[in-house]
């Protein structure tokens, strides 16, 4: 239950961690997190929303929405596992969270035009499990990331803004990346050279300058030209931090 003060869903929360609106839902103990592919969430008033989750461990799901808000708050929250078809998941589970700020219902915030699927709605995701057991070397590889963000979403300006390319590979010797931001602005830009860490540990691959292309469209496909002074193969454990992920953050377009 909520006091009369603040009974819809929408408050920024987390001292502006959460934009307006923002709810999140993290589910713990998962058997099979590939299993699940859509999380699903009804409101107390009845509304269904289905949301493809990002894995945040091994066994655990993250999905996020801005749907429910201004939503009275007050009730039953339903939260499903679904399958690809959006049937119930025979999944199970040992632990469901349920995160939102709250508001009073007439004080309701707008949406952003902008909202990212992680950190609170600030920071865009995109995994991509079919770069598992992809090979690099010396020879460039092109890897690709598709960012599902709303076409008002933009790279994020500094000190906010970044990029970051996150794989967990097997080998030795360093990375070296460049990409370009998806069309139609396609804005060239360059990775920091990183040295490989072996598993468990991901290679985490910084820009160079954000400078470069921030304010460029985030939604669309990012590639990525990457190269490896030896033989390294890229792996996945199944935890979320150790798939084959692209990391962003976004901002409304200006």
């Amino acid at each position: 239950m909520t006091s009369p003060e603040c009974e819809c869903v929408g408050g920024p929360a987390f001292g502006g961690y959460f934009i307006p609106g923002y709810l999140d839902v993290r589910v713990s103990g998962v058997q099979d997190a590939n299993g699940a592919p859509f999380i699903g969430i009804t409101s107390p008033n009845g509304t269904d929303v289905k949301v493809a989750p990002l894995r945040e461990q091994s066994t655990g799901l993250e999905a996020a929405t801005v749907a429910f808000n201004g939503f009275p708050a007050n009730g039953s929250w339903v939260i499903k596992l679904l399958d690809a078809s959006g049937n119930l998941s025979t999944q199970t589970a040992t632990r469901i969270r349920i995160q939102f700020g709250l508001i009073s219902c007439n004080q309701v915030l707008p949406t952003p035009d902008c909202v990212g699927n992680s950190f609170g709605g600030q920071e865009w995701v995109a995994e991509n499990l079919a770069l598992a057991g992809t090979t690099l070397s010396s020879s460039p590889t092109l890897l690709h990331f598709d960012v599902e963000a709303s076409s008002a979403c933009c790279v994020a300006a500094p000190p906010d803004g970044f990029v970051l390319l996150v794989l967990l590979l097997s080998g030795g010797g360093s990375l070296n990346a460049a990409g370009l931001t998806p069309a139609p602005d396609a804005i060239a830009f360059n990775l920091r050279p990183r040295n490989i860490q072996n598993p468990p540990v991901p290679t985490r691959v910084p820009t160079f300058d954000v400078d470069a292309f921030a304010g460029a469209r985030a939604a669309g496909l990012w590639t990525l030209n990457t190269s490896t002074d030896a033989t390294a193969v890229i792996q996945s454990t199944g935890s979320g931090v150790n798939i084959p992920r692209l990391e962003l953050a976004v901002e409304p377009c200006s």
